[in-house]
Order: C-alpha cells, then sequence, then structure tokens
C-alpha cells in the first residue's frame, strides 16, 4: 500500500482563500497531504520545475498573469500533472475554455468551499 503523501500546489494570491482551502484539505486527507501555496504564477512555474506534485490548484486571477493564459502557461508546463481551477470569474465560455483545455473541474470561488472541492481533488486524483 502506497503511503507517499499526497503533494498539492495552491496557486493562489488570497491568503485569506488559500487558508480555507488549506485547512479544508488538511481534515480530509488528515495528514496524508502536503500542500504547498505560492502567490504568483512566477513562483508556480518555478516550483514545478523543481518539485513532482500529485494536483495543481490554480485561480486565474493572479498578480502576474490573469484568466485562461494562466490556465494554459501551468497546462504547458506541467501538462501530466491534473488542474483544478480556483476562479472568482463565474463565465461558462471561460469554464468551457478551460475543460477543453483539460482542466479536471472549473470551481467558482466562494460556491466551491466543502464537498464539491472534494469531489473535483478526488476525481483528479483518480488514477487515469
Amino acid at each position: 500500500m502506497d503511503t507517499k503523501p499526497i503533494r498539492i500546489l495552491l496557486i493562489e494570491d488570497d491568503p485569506d482563500y488559500a487558508q480555507i482551502i488549506e485547512t479544508l484539505l488538511t481534515v480530509m486527507w488528515d495528514g496524508k497531504m502536503i500542500l504547498e501555496h505560492l502567490d504568483h504564477l512566477s513562483a508556480g512555474l518555478e516550483r514545478l520545475a523543481k518539485v513532482d506534485v500529485d494536483l495543481i490548484l490554480l485561480d486565474l486571477s493572479l498578480p502576474d498573469s490573469q484568466g485562461l493564459s494562466t490556465f494554459t502557461k501551468i497546462r504547458r508546463q506541467a501538462p501530466h500533472i491534473p488542474i483544478i481551477v480556483l476562479s472568482g470569474l463565474p463565465g461558462q465560455s471561460v469554464a468551457r475554455r478551460a475543460i477543453r483545455e483539460g482542466a479536471k473541474a472549473y470551481l467558482i470561488k466562494g460556491r466551491a468551499e466543502g464537498p464539491m472541492l472534494i469531489r473535483a481533488v478526488n476525481h483528479a486524483l483518480e488514477p487515469r
């Protein structure tokens, strides 16, 4: 049985929101998870070049990148890692494009904390 902790990279510029996500996931995985929080896309890209992660949680509105191009840049660097988009952008067209381009889920901030996030993470981590 594999007891290696799940490694999640959270790229989110709102520290309060990041804390909510971290608390929720820590409770869910009871210490079997390592979550690293970074607040800029550039820092996330640098980290991905050095460390293997199992999942990326990505905000589309960061200080150094906005919109779907944020997802595209991460996807280009880490095409094999599942990505869940966490965004305050409620537009369905952005959500559809993100899913079409490979996002495992597109969750709207303020509506997705709790069971919806847990389901999305579990689905993203299922063996392919």
